[in-house]
């Protein structure tokens, strides 16, 4: 991908490598891993704090011109909930952003309740035919989805670019090595060391936060 001096300096220096050095380099986004990744920050880079009622949230169209400027092609997976438009509506965007989206349902699986277990007001619990009390966790992983596409195109790329923080990733990344392609992962939050040392290029998500991400007002919760 052509982009003037200037970009090329910008990007290099906020990722810390050059990634013109890693030929046709695809995305992967695994969203449901990328969206939490600044929500519990507080500060902004110059070091004031948000406001109570304001957090970080990643930008779909500021993350789609980011990885514009240095990959050929990115892909972007998320789960929806048909009774939930916020979620349609952030599949939409990303089609709008230029992502190939892949998508498919939430589904919600019982996680039963200990003694210990601190559960917010806000959230219902429910009682199976025994009396136990559980509630119900949105599932929707999406590690075989990438690894296949991963697969399929092998020949398509020369870097396999992973922004997911998420574990399950590790054989897929050592296979991608074993079969000469170069891997560069973004991941926020806790990284395992089992998941970076896979990669050939690691950048955590803090070094991109301007980039990826905005502010937004929240509703104050009753």
């Amino acid at each position: 991908m052509k982009f003037g001096s200037f970009q090329e300096l910008r990007i290099a220096n906020l990722l810390g490598f050059n990634p013109k050095e890693f030929g046709r380099i695809f995305a992967f986004v695994d969203y449901g891993n990328v969206q939490h990744w600044y929500e519990d920050q507080r500060r902004k880079s110059d070091g004031t704090r948000l406001k109570p009622n304001e957090i970080f949230y990643v930008d779909i169209w500021k993350l789609g011109k980011f990885l514009d400027s240095f990959v050929g092609h990115k892909r972007f997976y998320y789960g929806h909930i048909p009774s939930k438009p916020a979620t349609l509506h952030i599949v939409a965007l990303a089609k709008k952003c230029g992502f190939i989206k892949i998508t498919k349902p939430v589904h919600r699986a019982r996680h039963y309740l200990m003694p210990y277990d601190r559960i917010g007001d806000r959230v219902k619990v429910y009682k199976d035919d025994f009396g136990k009390d559980y509630i119900l966790i949105p599932k929707c992983n999406f590690d075989v989805e990438i690894t296949l596409d991963a697969l399929r195109r092998l020949k398509d790329y020369d870097t396999f670019l992973l922004l997911s923080s998420d574990r399950d990733f590790e054989k897929l990344l050592l296979f991608l090595k074993r079969k000469n392609k170069k891997v560069i992962l973004i991941g926020g939050g806790y990284i395992s060391n089992d998941l970076r040392k896979y990669a050939h290029r690691f950048v955590h998500a803090n070094r991109i936060k301007d980039s990826i991400s905005s502010i937004k007002e929240i509703k104050a919760r009753s």
